[in-house]
């Protein structure tokens, strides 16, 4: 198997990828051929939209997505990302506080948090696919994360929030976010460009930053917006 199958089978493979690139590269459109090839094949897929998710709905034909996954085709579910849903969703069910406890003033509180402190937003953002992952429901989790530089902050928010919290769930919760991030059995990570100079100088700055940082396992990259040759002659 030559390098391009083995990096298409990944993609088809792994139980989370992750897909960023330049804007206007159709990053989203990658995204969404992904999540409907992985569905045919009979897997439970869940697709998520990191960003507003218009651009992930509209290839999916699903105009209003919401937080709540909902289906949009057999054996796919869609849904986008709200940081105060996820925030509230991140207390309950992951650092446990109680049911009787006023989770809409201590949400109100951190989210001044999230606003103020460095990698907060970027973590309870990158870690909501994991967390769907460890809910053991899909076969598959999709993401359209946002454009290359913030999808670099998405993955050194765990490490950001190590260092900010020495220890607690927070900090436990950070590093296992981290570790699913940098399994590469379990998450892949595509960067989509097409053959334009800026999506191509970008893609490659990615692509050593990613490295030099050890961001994420090896990615893979999509050329998108390429035609194959149509076997003319020019006469």
């Amino acid at each position: 198997m030559g390098h391009d199958e083995r990096y298409a089978e990944t993609m088809l493979s792994t139980d989370l990828v992750l897909v960023s690139g330049k804007g206007g590269t159709g990053k989203s459109a990658v995204t969404a051929a992904l999540a409907i090839e992985r569905a045919r094949r009979g897997q439970t897929v869940l697709a998520i939209g990191l960003g507003s998710g218009l651009g992930l709905g509209a290839h999916l034909r699903a105009s209003n997505l919401t937080y709540t996954p909902s289906e949009v085709r057999a054996g796919l579910w869609a849904m986008t990302m709200v940081r105060a849903a996820a925030l509230d969703e991140y207390l309950k069910t992951q650092l446990h506080v109680p049911h009787g406890a006023p989770t809409k003033t201590i949400t109100s509180a951190l989210n001044v948090l999230v606003d103020t402190a460095p990698g907060v937003r970027e973590i309870i953002s990158i870690g909501k696919p994991v967390f769907e992952l460890w809910k053991g429901t899909w076969d598959a989790v999709i993401v359209d994360t946002p454009s290359l530089g913030q999808f670099h902050s998405y993955l050194r928010a765990p490490e950001t929030i190590s260092d900010l919290v020495p220890t607690g769930n927070v900090k436990r919760q950070a590093s296992a976010v981290a570790e699913v991030l940098n399994d590469p059995s379990t998450t892949q990570v595509v960067l989509v460009a097409n053959p334009a100079e800026l999506p191509v100088l970008e893609t490659l700055e990615a692509l050593r930053t990613l490295e030099d940082e050890n961001l994420c396992p090896q990615p893979s990259v999509v050329m998108n917006r390429v035609v194959r040759p149509a076997g003319f002659t020019p006469d």
